[in-house]
C-alpha cells in the first residue's frame, strides 16, 4: 500500500498471511489523510503536513493556504474553459478559422450539389432567391458550378454568367 511505503500509516502489525492490521489510534489518520486528499492534497504534501504536526501550527496553516490559492486557481481555470465552451456552443467563436469554416461547407455545399438528380436540382433551386443562388453558384467547386448551370436554359445560363461577373468584381477579393 502507498501509504505504508510513505511512512503515512504503517499497520501496527501483520497477520500470519500478511494481511495489515491496524490498531484503534491509526483511524484517526486514516481519516485525516482522507480529509486532506479531499481537499486535493497529494500524498506528498499529506507527509509533509504530518512531518509539520509537532507543533508547527504556523507551517500546517501555510500549506492549507497553498492549497486553498492552487484550489482557487484551478476553479478560475475551470470557469473560463467552461465560459470558452457555451461560447462555442453559443457558435460565438470556433475552433476553426472562418476560412476553414468556409472551406468546409463550401465542400459539403459542393457534394450534396453533385449528390443530387436534375430534378431535384431543379426543385432545390427553385427555392433559392436569384440572389442566393448567385453567391452559391460563385462558391461553390467548378464541378458543383457546371451542375448548376446545366439545368439552366440557355438564357437564364447567360443571366446567370452576367450576374456571377458582376459579383466577381464586387465581391471577388472575398470570395475564393
Amino acid at each position: 500500500m502507498i501509504y505504508e511505503e510513505l511512512g503515512l500509516l504503517v499497520p501496527k502489525t501483520r497477520s500470519e498471511k500478511n494481511y495489515r492490521k491496524y490498531c484503534i489510534s491509526q483511524k484517526k489518520i486514516a481519516d485525516e489523510i482522507s480529509i486532506l486528499k479531499g481537499l486535493g492534497f497529494s500524498l506528498e504534501d499529506i507527509k509533509r503536513i504530518f512531518v509539520l504536526k509537532g507543533g508547527k501550527t504556523k507551517s500546517i496553516k501555510s500549506m492549507l493556504l497553498i492549497q486553498k490559492e492552487r484550489i482557487i486557481n484551478k476553479i478560475k481555470r475551470d470557469k473560463e474553459q467552461l465560459n470558452n465552451l457555451n461560447e462555442l456552443i453559443k457558435g460565438k467563436y470556433s475552433v476553426l478559422s472562418p476560412s476553414e469554416q468556409k472551406s468546409i461547407i463550401l465542400n459539403i455545399l459542393s457534394e450534396k450539389i453533385l449528390s443530387l438528380n436534375e430534378e431535384d436540382l431543379i426543385e432545390c433551386t427553385k427555392q433559392i432567391p436569384a440572389e442566393d443562388y448567385i453567391m452559391t453558384v460563385a462558391m461553390v467547386d467548378e464541378t458543383a458550378r457546371n451542375k448548376m448551370f446545366s439545368i439552366l436554359s440557355d438564357r437564364a445560363r447567360e443571366l446567370v454568367k452576367n450576374d456571377l461577373n458582376v459579383f466577381f468584381k464586387k465581391y471577388g477579393k472575398h470570395w475564393s
